[in-house]
């Protein structure tokens, strides 16, 4: 079940980043359960990332979840936007607040993502790899650390007012892995 997702992943992935190459996205990579193994349909979201330009309009990245949104094959399916300058070192565009509050954009470090994307599935576009960027990696003390931070920030008595069991226990697997 899950190679097949996998497969037409990529090819709703591949189709939307040819209609959208030319207005500021890069590429797509798949991460998250269904590049590890461990996904579960009945509870796992299919998570990509969409690498784009600093020149990239907002309105595009709507449009692209407007259009997954319609999407019959694949009700899931995540993508979150970093600008490849993030992993440069250097400043990104202002990013609407809507845009962070729905989720648009990664909210991780980007030298965790650096660290992580080896793992990561390529599906289409410019190839990637940790030597196109200025910033280094996380070591592995590094993303224990953020781990340990994203729990206690999960914490009732850190702010959140529910406790999520689910991001939680994911921070904890990180952690283990890290280990």
């Amino acid at each position: 079940m899950a190679k097949i997702l996998l497969e037409k992943t990529k090819k709703i992935l591949t189709n939307i980043y040819s209609d959208y190459k030319n207005k500021g996205l890069i590429s797509f990579y798949l991460r998250g359960s269904i590049t590890r193994g461990d996904f579960r349909p009945e509870m796992s979201d299919v998570d990509s990332v969409g690498f784009i330009e600093d020149f990239t309009k907002p309105e595009i990245l709507t449009e692209i979840k407007s259009r997954l949104a319609t999407n019959a094959e694949i009700k899931k399916l995540r993508i979150r936007y970093i600008y490849l300058s993030r992993f440069r070192g250097r400043p990104t565009p202002a990013v609407p607040q809507k845009l962070i509050k729905d989720e648009y954009f990664s909210s991780a470090p980007a030298e965790y993502h650096i660290l992580r994307l080896p793992y990561w599935i390529y599906v289409c576009g410019k190839k990637i790899s940790q030597k196109d960027f200025t910033l280094k990696p996380f070591t592995f003390d590094e993303a224990i650390h953020y781990h340990k931070e994203k729990i206690l920030n999960l914490l009732p008595e850190r702010g959140k007012p529910e406790f999520n069991h689910e991001l939680i226990a994911k921070s904890c697997m990180y952690i283990c892995y890290f280990l």
